[in-house]
């Protein structure tokens, strides 16, 4: 992310079965910035429904990149068997290699 998103760092990220997020965050006294069209770009996505970025404060925010557009009736968003895009690991959900 930091080619896309300057001055910004990756702090963590978890795989899950349908997206990955990434959990970023700005230097102490800045604004994060997280450029939807760089971040599309740097990850080669066509669709733009497949990158969803949510700021939590001024520092931090999430990027989830989707397998295919969340909104779309097919997709699915977290595990279905532990229901939950949070599930306690950041790395994957316990479910993910089934």
């Amino acid at each position: 992310m930091s080619r896309a998103t300057p001055g910004v760092d990756l702090i963590d990220w978890r795989a899950e079965p349908h997206r990955f997020v990434l959990l970023a965050v700005s230097p102490p006294g800045k604004e994060i910035h997280l450029p939807h069209t760089a971040i599309r770009s740097a990850f080669g996505l066509d669709d733009p429904s497949r990158l969803v970025i949510e700021t939590e404060d001024i520092r931090q925010g999430v990027a989830s990149v989707y397998e295919t557009n969340p909104r779309h009736p097919r997709s699915r968003s977290s595990c279905g068997t532990c229901a939950s895009p949070a599930s306690s690991s950041w790395r994957t959900c316990r479910h993910a290699a089934r």
